[in-house]
């Protein structure tokens, strides 16, 4: 088919591999490898936001994906069948680390329904179209199965069990029936509304969003694991400063100094990376500007690794300087990597521009003023 004149075609494949115009990849770009982030980008995105915020957990430590074209066969360069499963959500102050699956299926013949499945020790909570609590009383022994012993030695188990278990009278407790608990939202309610509301909120009166640039680079993260893992033979490990091609942990090292009366330096030595040791910033970022000290300064000399939760977490601590009236540098002792220190004119909102591989040797970060 001939392109249309006003489809701009080389403008859309960008640096993809060039192919002749085809309408299907024009409008159906999520099918491609080329082009998008597939399932993983399309939904799990989704899912591990909400996970994220029902649980207040920061990401995963480790990632595995599997998936395959199972049913269409229209020359689509993605999963039409995709599951992944990410073990370990990592330990925070507000849960311990737990283990989380996740799958999708483009095609289900007795269709299919989307939601959250919290399993705990004392009961299982689901969501989807409600909050559903379902309950069962738990067994005051673990059983037995001993028909397979000679009678001997099933009658000194039996002895030996109940003097460890004793038989007890049933009462209201242990009686109790298998329940569930359900909580509906209002009629006619709308969590679409409700989504929209909140954003035009924000835009309209400086709300705080729930989903801001740390929370919203840390879905994104999780979801950019699974895409990786999936089209590579191995898992995918992350966070704590793990170097995925050796699996050579180096922690983030974080001290700061206080050099005058509003300003403060703060040393970073290792992997800024997505993790508990990048979480470090979140604590002591607040904590300095409560004492008075807007004005800060990061040394990045010792910094060998930065992803995008570590570009994060300065656009972040440069929203809440500005917010205040401080100010932030980046800077680096080595005269190559001078370009790391901003300058800009007070006023102007800066992006980051970050170029190059993972390691920092061969990056190369600058700012640029942008007009407010």
């Amino acid at each position: 088919m001939p392109r249309p004149q006003r489809v701009d075609w080389d403008r859309f494949l960008g640096r993809a591999p060039k192919v002749p115009f085809e309408p299907v990849r024009l409008f159906r770009w999520r099918n491609y490898r080329d082009y998008g982030t597939g399932v993983a980008g399309d939904l799990f995105v989704h899912l591990f936001s909400g996970m994220h915020f029902v649980t207040g957990a920061i990401g995963p430590t480790r990632v595995f994906a599997t998936g395959g074209l199972r049913f269409w066969k229209d020359g689509r360069g993605r999963s039409g069948c995709h599951a992944g499963v990410s073990t370990t959500i990592r330990k925070t102050a507000r849960h311990p680390a737990f283990n989380l699956a996740l799958r999708v299926n483009f095609v289900s013949g007795a269709g299919e329904s989307s939601g959250f499945r919290f399993v705990g020790s004392e009961g299982v909570m689901t969501i989807s179209n409600g909050v559903t609590i379902s309950k069962q009383p738990r067994q005051a022994e673990p059983g037995y199965t001993v028909d397979t012993f000679p009678k001997a030695i099933q009658d000194q188990y039996m002895r030996e069990y109940r003097d460890k278990y004793p038989l007890a009278r049933p009462n209201a407790d242990s009686m109790r029936p298998q329940g569930d608990e359900k909580y509906l939202p209002p009629q006619g309610y709308s969590d679409s509304v409700d989504h929209q509301r909140n954003f035009l909120e924000a835009v309209r009166n400086k709300k705080p969003v729930v989903e801001d640039a740390t929370f919203g680079y840390r879905a994104a993260g999780s979801r950019a694991a699974f895409k990786r893992q999936r089209f590579r033979a191995t898992h995918v490990r992350m966070g704590s400063g793990i170097d995925d091609a050796q699996g050579i942990t180096m922690p983030l090292a974080v001290e700061h100094q206080d050099v005058q009366d509003s300003t403060s330096v703060i040393t970073l030595r290792g992997k800024l990376m997505l993790g508990e040791e990048c979480a470090q910033l979140e604590t002591l970022v607040p904590q300095l500007l409560k004492n008075g000290r807007k004005n800060l300064v990061f040394d990045l000399s010792g910094v060998t690794h930065i992803d995008s939760t570590g570009i994060g977490r300065f656009i972040d601590t440069y929203a809440r300087l500005v917010g205040i009236g401080g100010q932030m540098r980046l800077a680096a002792r080595e005269r190559r990597r001078s370009r790391f220190v901003p300058r800009h004119p007070p006023g102007h909102r800066v992006q980051v521009l970050l170029h190059g591989g993972r390691s920092l040797r061969r990056t190369v970060m600058y700012y640029c003023p942008l007009n407010s």
